[in-house]
């Protein structure tokens, strides 16, 4: 994991960690994100943009949990309608899912979204 802050009048600073272990918990990762930003921001200038990467996934059996449980019905309405006014705004291929993020680049893309060629409903 890489974490990146870059202040408002341009300096940047970085720094790298790695797992001990792999780990399919959120809160490990979010622990040594936030640890790794306490570290590095020690300037009193304001900040520009924080960048977090991530990198060297392994395979694994676990399972990717859902992102709202059932009682959380309104934050995920909330979300859909957020994504429906970005989309309104910018259009729909704003906002892509991580499923068809590796399309990106790849496939043509017009204010819909990706352009798909089905050349078995073409006449």
């Amino acid at each position: 994991m890489s974490v990146r802050l870059r202040y408002s009048d341009g300096e940047s600073v970085d720094q790298a960690r790695s797992l001990k272990q792999a780990s399919a918990v959120d809160p490990v990762v979010l622990e040594l994100a936030l640890g790794l930003y306490q570290r590095l921001f020690t300037r009193r200038v304001s900040l520009h943009a924080i960048g977090l990467t991530l990198s060297h996934f392994a395979h694994g059996a676990a399972e990717q949990g859902a992102l709202f449980d059932e009682r959380e019905a309104g934050r995920r309405a909330a979300l859909c309608e957020a994504l429906d006014r970005v989309r309104g705004s910018y259009g729909h291929g704003a906002v892509v899912s991580g499923r068809a993020l590796h399309l990106k680049g790849r496939v043509n893309e017009d204010r819909y979204g990706f352009v798909l060629r089905t050349p078995s409903l073409t006449k």
